[in-house]
């Protein structure tokens, strides 16, 4: 396990590929918390790396509410669907 807050990008990235690589992923879903300057400095380097490794991605911002779980149930199907037709 990994924290932003103490960890590097690089070892966030490995952990993640890990992940992905143990349980047969197609494609990653990452949850950024909106106004986390920890994640929001590893993010861009995140996404590149990722998108390097031809790893489908879905970034979903959100902030600590819930109160726009539709929108986001709808953004995860699509990725899903788009993952299915691969």
């Amino acid at each position: 396990p990994f924290t932003p807050i103490y960890d590097k990008g690089d070892r966030i990235f490995e952990n993640l590929l890990d992940l992905v690589t143990q349980q047969g992923a197609h494609g990653v879903i990452y949850l950024h918390i909106k106004f986390n300057e920890s994640q929001d400095y590893d993010l861009p380097d995140l996404i590149g790396n990722i998108e390097r490794e031809g790893i489908p991605l879905l970034v979903v911002e959100t902030e600590y509410q819930t109160t726009h779980l539709a929108g986001l149930r709808t953004r995860i199907q699509a990725f899903a669907e788009s993952l299915a037709r691969k």
